[in-house]
């Protein structure tokens, strides 16, 4: 192993070789009979001694690891969308719950703070695999491993992240792009033309995602998807909250004592009915807005790149992180934010029921 003395005596030895060979050459400059062997001689020796103390002086560049964990918390948030704090949340949570592989020779398993890492990595910007492989210098393999496990781990401790508090909340759909499955390709084809699978979420006033519902093709509108969702069971069946709270959604969504949607507008909305549709679309812009912070910093969504069950929980486990960043008060800037690819593709009031209708006429009322 080499030691600092032995860096040192080096040093020493290529500094005099240099001094050596300066005085050499000063010397013999003006002997004629020098031959061109011997200059390309000194030459080389200049070169190497030269050599040797440029290696001495350069300065050792640590793992890509070491590199990312001694960032500032600007540069870290800059590069993983996250703050240094909500990553070591992260790290405490999942410390004991993702499953390691028996050691059996060569490389030794991955330490959790560098699985994580590749995951938030991988969420965080658009690279494929490869390209996040060689980054932390790692196979392609161990990447997908990594990034696999990470989710896993994070999905099934949803219900433990995630909490629905008794306040009312804004929902909404939006299309996470993915590559076009080999069966029914054409199922998940939205409006805008691109293979998508939609994303139902609802979130509180805070923008935290309460529930969220991710799987059905691109195809499929907002109405059927929260039919099928367990949130929309619950709520059609009145068993989720009190008569007096409610959800907010767009025209897309069946009106309902526990969901309130807005008046279609064909021109024909009395005053207060229009002031109804202005309030009620400012108190649903939250879900938009969350949805926006969600895409803006895990910016894989924007189009993930594997298969359709891991897309579902990839989407869970963005979904859950960013729960985590909000109660952390790790939000984005408002240029951060991405607003776009919004369902809005359901049938409009269909299925509209009565003691919904009555108590939006109330609220139109008492505005």
């Amino acid at each position: 192993m080499t030691t600092a003395e032995d860096d040192l005596d080096k040093e020493d030895i290529a500094l005099l070789s240099l001094l050596c060979i300066d005085n050499f050459i000063d010397s013999s400059s003006s002997s004629s009979d020098e031959t061109s062997g011997d200059s390309d001689d000194e030459a080389l020796l200049l070169k190497t001694a030269t050599a040797l103390i440029e290696r001495r002086t350069m300065p050792k560049i640590g793992s890509f690891v070491d590199i990312v964990l001694s960032y500032d918390n600007q540069e870290f948030r800059r590069n993983f969308r996250l703050s240094r704090g909500t990553f070591h949340r992260i790290v405490d949570h999942l410390a004991g719950k993702v499953q390691r592989r028996e050691y059996t020779g060569g490389r030794p398993q991955l330490t959790l703070e560098k699985q994580i890492l590749i995951a938030l990595w991988y969420f965080a910007n658009t690279e494929c695999y490869r390209s996040v492989a060689n980054h932390f210098d790692v196979s392609d393999s161990t990447v997908i491993k990594s990034v696999d496990g990470i989710v896993s781990a994070m999905v099934k401790d949803k219900n433990k992240l995630i909490r629905m508090p008794g306040v009312v909340g804004a929902i909404d759909g939006n299309y996470i792009a993915i590559p076009g499955p080999n069966q029914h390709h054409e199922n998940y084809i939205n409006r805008k033309g691109f293979h998508s699978i939609v994303a139902q979420a609802v979130c509180d006033h805070e923008m935290k995602f309460m529930s969220d519902n991710t799987g059905w093709p691109g195809s499929v509108h907002d109405a059927r998807v929260f039919r099928n969702s367990k949130i929309g069971k619950r709520i059609i069946n009145k068993t989720i909250l009190p008569d007096e709270f409610h959800l907010v959604g767009d025209a897309a969504y069946p009106l309902s004592q526990n969901l309130m949607t807005p008046f279609k507008d064909f021109g024909t909305l009395t005053r207060k009915q229009q002031r109804y549709n202005f309030v009620q679309s400012s108190a649903r812009m939250v879900v938009e807005r969350s949805i926006g912070q969600l895409k803006g910093r895990f910016r894989k969504l924007k189009m993930l790149d594997c298969t359709l069950p891991k897309s579902t929980d990839s989407v869970t486990f963005c979904c859950i992180l960013h729960y985590i960043c909000i109660t952390k008060g790790d939000i984005l800037n408002d240029e951060e934010i991405i607003m776009d690819d919004h369902v809005n593709n359901g049938p409009g009031q269909q299925g509209i029921v009565e003691s919904g209708n009555q108590k939006r006429n109330n609220l139109v009322q008492n505005l």
